[in-house]
């Protein structure tokens, strides 16, 4: 009897003790599967980081890539000169996106426009008796100025003037240059870069006005040609006393 007693407590006792096991094997289990969840999510977050890492510093990751194999007294200072030099080139392209924005809220068709004088007429018609109010300017084409006067013109203000776009870079090496030699200060303004800052009003002589007409002068060179700014240029020329282009000063 005392036996079956023993027998009957142990068969209990493990029945008790199979629900408990498998409660703790599905607790075991729901804990695993929990953490393949965190790992697979720090895994995807991890490559979404490593992918934007790579996609915002790409430029950085290719130069250390180039220059892996280079001996390190000439592979360290490469890599901060490289690094640098990118930083700078950003710094930039920021600047001039800034800039080239700023410009877009100019309007360019202002650049043909020319407010003259009102004309006044005699009683025929065709007879002009004299100008009222604005600027001493009369209106001339391109082709109605003389070859040589056009020559004279670019050979002063702009020696490059059809060989450059808006900046001409080799002329500002070369006022750079001389500046530095001689200490003597030259402009190194385009004739498209005049033409903007005697169009809009840009501001004082400051770095920020400069900048902005430079992006100005860009987008006056992409949308006239190069004919078309001369001829605008040279009627909008300020040679003192309200007198205005170049058929105004002849006269």
């Amino acid at each position: 009897m005392a036996a079956r007693k023993s027998s009957s407590g142990s068969s209990r006792s493990a029945g008790r003790k199979r629900p408990a096991a498998k409660k703790s094997a599905c607790k075991r289990s729901a804990r695993k599967s929990a953490a393949k969840k965190s790992n697979r999510r720090r895994k995807s977050s991890a490559k979404k980081h490593g992918l934007l890492f790579k996609l915002c510093f790409w430029p950085f990751l290719l130069l250390n890539r180039l220059t892996d194999k280079w001996h390190p007294l000439v592979k360290w200072p490469a890599r901060a000169g490289g690094s640098v030099g990118l930083v700078v080139l950003f710094c930039m392209m920021l600047v001039a996106m800034y800039y080239y924005g700023r410009a877009l809220t100019y309007d360019l068709d202002k650049v043909a426009e020319m407010p003259a004088r009102t004309l006044v007429y005699a009683r025929d018609g065709k007879s002009e008796l004299g100008r009222l109010h604005g600027d001493n300017r009369y209106i001339v084409r391109f082709d109605q100025v003389s070859q040589n006067f056009r020559k004279a013109l670019i050979a002063r203000e702009d020696a490059r003037f059809y060989q450059h776009g808006a900046v001409d870079i080799r002329g500002i090496g070369r006022v750079m240059m001389r500046f530095f030699q001689r200490g003597k200060k030259e402009g190194a303004s385009t004739i498209t870069m005049q033409l903007a800052r005697n169009t809009f009003p840009l501001g004082g002589r400051t770095l920020d006005r400069k900048l902005l007409e430079i992006a100005v002068a860009f987008r006056i060179e992409r949308k006239y040609k190069k004919d078309e700014i001369l001829q605008h240029y040279m009627n909008r020329i300020f040679w003192g006393h309200s007198i205005r282009g170049i058929e105004a000063a002849s006269r």
